[in-house]
């Protein structure tokens, strides 16, 4: 199994599509946290403390797709002055996605994508 991020929007979405259908097991959305994923900024540009997440969380997962919403401090730092910064997603503890046959992804397992501009994020998502 393997997975990739397919879509980063500007509004703090981030798709993961995985090459098989999943499932969520023995956790609740709100359960897949840091001890989970590990989700970091890298940044191109000025310091990595300007360019931060305040915090994530898992919004949907369907077959083989899963979403996210994630919360930047400061939004309009990221990409900026034309910048290429880039998000990080560390599956520290894989478990939680399985297959209908158990197959998980590696402890460890790195996705990295291209973040776009932007913008703020109402907090009722």
């Amino acid at each position: 199994m393997k997975a990739e991020i397919i879509d980063l929007t500007p509004e703090s979405r981030v798709t993961i599509k995985f090459t098989i259908d999943i499932s969520i097991v023995g956790k609740t959305f709100a359960e897949i946290d840091n001890s989970v994923l590990q989700l970091t900024v890298l940044a191109d540009t000025l310091t990595t403390n300007q360019k931060y997440i305040s915090r994530w969380h898992v919004i949907s997962q369907s077959g083989d797709t899963m979403v996210l919403l994630v919360k930047f401090k400061f939004p309009e730092c990221i990409c900026m002055n034309q910048s290429t910064d880039k998000l990080s997603i560390v599956f520290l503890n894989p478990s939680p996605f399985q297959t209908a046959k158990g197959t998980i992804l590696p402890q460890g397992y790195t996705l990295i994508g291209q973040l776009p501009p932007q913008v703020e994020v109402d907090d009722a998502d």
